[in-house]
């Protein structure tokens, strides 16, 4: 019965409803309205969180140790994929999406605004630069995944500090501790670290944009080098091509690429190029089939070492172990190279090879100078070199030529040490330096270095020593100060410089040659791009 009628004796007055107070009118309204925002809100986070859910899949272990150590999505019975948020992309990712932002945004996470602010726009003359975002796979997780590579025990340390490696720890005995000033300047450095190092730098350029449209170069920040070190040695090939092949299929899909049918496109690998042209479809033992690719025809290739025959593919300096971050840090060097007392005629530093791809004037190189008085060989296989550069910062400084013979291939990153030192390198054919490195280095390579037939030198009809023994002084000099004055344009700064440097380095000097080559393709072309 309700609250609101009671019983009267027959006959009496018939009771009526009665009024309720306001007060109770007041808490009945607060309670409903409560239990309605209750309810819509519990409703909304319920949908918000269905909406938000991410699938999540079992983590899935790579059945062979030495394939790629992120593997391919776990399929659900219908075949539809399932996303592990916690992983890497998977393949189909890495294709399905263009440009994958919220899982890539910590690739160019330092750039905050990459719009060219209005002070800058004369310096960049209209020519700007789009850094294509790549998925992670591609470039940080090659750099996360450093540890426990067969092919490069050390990698951790040397893809350090931007690229440049861990700083050179000097001996505060050492006299080099003196000389290699300031300290913070030098690294050790090595030699395959270039995709690291140019990244580095086109994430501060003042001439980036986020509009494809307006760009005149397009930089494709995959790191191949890096992640061929990590499967160098893997039989198994379809692992040893797995990124590249999805780079390749990704770059496809791009429209920039489509726009510019490859051109104006820039990729920079930090290895040989007989590192990346195995025949594709062949058995063959080393490298990857990456530049094989149709796709990469018209795309331009730095390297720090290039084919002759491919116009496509252009020489950078091999990084070296300074990396100054002020114009007086730099100025500073200069005067060091230029000044020091140069005792010694004539230096080689090296290992000596049981499988050469160069044939035996690495070994009639190293024969004469051990028996020669005039020449001072320092064996690297016994003074390791790579964990202490100072010893061949030390031999350069205090030679007037540096015997460069080949190693595994024609070039040679002591070619590059020795410049750095104001040592004249001494060559035995052009493919070492003067057909590599066109951009960076004068066309008349008697400017920087000695030229001695190697022909001769491996027929043992020609004495090196005795040759070297009768240059002329004046003409030393001149080579001397050629080399002083080239050091600039052929180092690498470090990417943040601290106060005013205004010198063009490699990078800059190579990025200028890249712009006036687009530039002459464009107006031979006829035709806008």
């Amino acid at each position: 019965m309700s609250q609101w009628h009671i019983r009267v004796p027959k006959g009496g007055l018939r009771h009526s409803k009665p009024k309720p107070s306001s007060a109770r009118w007041v808490i009945s309204g607060i309670f409903t309205l409560s239990i309605i925002f209750l309810y819509m809100t519990a409703r909304n986070e319920w949908i918000s969180a269905v909406e938000n859910a991410m699938p999540i899949s079992k983590v899935t272990e790579p059945s062979d140790k030495n394939s790629l150590r992120f593997s391919p999505v776990p399929t659900d019975i219908e075949g539809s994929q399932q996303v592990n948020s916690s992983s890497a992309s998977t393949d189909a990712e890495l294709l399905e999406k263009p440009v994958i932002s919220a899982a890539t945004s910590e690739v160019v996470s330092d750039i905050v605004d990459t719009t060219p602010k209005s002070d800058t726009l004369d310096k960049c003359d209209g020519r700007l630069i789009y850094i294509y975002n790549l998925a992670k796979e591609f470039n940080r997780l090659v750099v996360e995944q450093c540890s426990n590579w067969e092919a490069w025990p050390n990698m951790c340390e040397d893809i350090s500090n931007q690229g440049f490696g861990v700083p050179l720890q000097v001996p505060a005995s050492d006299p080099m501790a003196s000389i290699l000033q300031p300290p913070d300047a030098w690294f050790r450095t090595d030699q395959f670290t270039l995709e690291i190092v140019f990244h580095e730098r086109l994430k501060v350029h003042p001439c980036l944009t986020k509009n494809s449209e307006e760009a005149s170069l397009f930089y494709l920040p995959f790191y191949h080098g890096l992640d061929l070190a990590q499967n160098l040695y893997n039989s198994d090939l379809a692992v040893r091509d797995r990124l590249n092949e999805l780079f390749v299929k990704w770059l496809r899909s791009q429209k920039p690429w489509q726009r510019h049918h490859g051109k104006r496109h820039v990729l920079v690998l930090g290895r040989i190029v007989w590192d990346f042209v195995r025949k594709i479809g062949k058995d063959a033992s080393w490298g990857s089939s990456l530049l094989t690719q149709p796709e990469l025809t018209n795309v331009t290739k730095l390297l720090i070492e290039r084919s002759l025959w491919e116009d496509s593919m252009l020489g950078i300096p091999y990084p070296t172990a300074f990396h100054p971050s002020s114009e007086s840090d730099l100025r500073a060097w200069q005067h060091t190279v230029r000044t020091f007392d140069r005792r010694q005629l004539v230096s080689l530093a090296g290992s000596t090879r049981t499988k050469k791809l160069t044939g035996v004037i690495r070994d009639e190189v190293f024969d004469q100078c051990t028996n020669s008085i005039s020449c001072r060989t320092i064996f690297c296989n016994i003074e390791r070199c790579v964990e202490r550069p100072q010893i061949i910062l030390k031999m350069g400084l205090e030679s007037v030529f540096c015997l460069q013979p080949p190693g595994d291939s024609s070039t040679r990153k002591g070619v590059f040490d020795s410049l750095e030192t104001g040592c004249i390198p001494v060559i035995f054919n052009k493919h070492q330096a003067p057909n590599q490195y066109l951009m960076h280095l004068p066309a008349d390579h008697n400017d920087y270095s000695v030229l001695v037939p190697e022909e001769e030198v491996c027929n043992r009809t020609f004495d090196i020593m005795e040759h070297l023994s009768k240059i002329p002084p004046s003409e030393i000099a001149r080579k001397q100060k050629c080399i002083v004055d080239l050091i600039p344009r052929l180092l690498y700064r470090h990417p943040k410089p601290v106060g005013e440097y205004t010198s063009r380095d490699a990078f800059d000097v190579a990025m200028d040659g890249l712009m006036a080559r687009f530039d002459a393709e464009q107006a031979n072309s006829g035709a806008q791009l």
